[in-house]
């Protein structure tokens, strides 16, 4: 989701809390979603080719509830969606990571409240990542045997337990990080300050129309 936000816009974003916070809510806002969307699919599906307007427009023709101007515009984000989806399925895979094993230690390592790495329970990493508790457990255990992440008992419950980033998935997000905003920054780097700015208005007003649509729940 996934991101997810672009995934990132800021490259100063561990320079200060203020930052720190709004990496995280571009985070989740962006790619979580990316994140909850592959759960369902087993291989990456990418639109090689982009309809043709005049083919929208005589489409609308039979289906008038299609207006091909929304339409081309819907599948151009699409387009790019995929594109940035494979750019960075290959970035993750050369650090040995998926994005649920990264956004879990993104999750860890930022809190979104103080801006530092703070335990958590599996339960809230679930709803930071807008997963199950099941695909929680998968994640972590994979990275716990990575020894980037640990499990300890909640000093609060004993019933309960904290998941905890490791000094050495510290290590490694330091490390990657870079290339990861580089990444991030290039994407976006053809947007001059106030496209950036327009995009992302427009990605809110996108983001607003999705959540009024009342689908029925599978």
């Amino acid at each position: 989701m996934f991101s997810r936000k672009s995934q990132l816009l800021v490259c100063s974003a561990l320079t200060n809390l203020k930052n720190r916070n709004l990496t995280l809510d571009l985070i989740s806002q962006l790619t979580i979603s990316r994140l909850t969307i592959s759960q369902l699919m087993t291989e990456s599906i990418i639109l090689k080719d982009m309809p043709r307007y005049e083919c929208l427009l005589e489409l609308s023709k039979k289906f008038p509830q299609l207006e091909p101007a929304s339409a081309y515009a819907y599948f151009t984000m699409l387009r790019a969606t995929d594109c940035i989806d494979a750019v960075f399925a290959d970035h993750f895979s050369q650090h040995g990571m998926s994005e649920g094993r990264f956004l879990t230690l993104i999750t860890l390592m930022f809190d979104k409240e103080t801006g530092e790495s703070l335990p958590k329970s599996p339960a809230e990493i679930a709803d930071s990542l807008q997963v199950t508790r099941a695909t929680v457990t998968g994640l972590v255990d994979s990275l716990e045997r990575d020894h980037y992440v640990k499990r300890e008992p909640d000093p609060n419950d004993r019933r309960s337990t904290l998941i905890q980033l490791t000094e050495e998935g510290k290590t490694f997000m330091e490390n990657m990080l870079p290339d990861h905003f580089s990444n991030i920054t290039h994407t976006m780097h053809e947007l001059s300050p106030d496209e950036l700015n327009t995009f992302t208005a427009l990605l809110e007003k996108i983001i607003g129309s999705t959540q009024s649509l009342n689908l029925p729940k599978s």
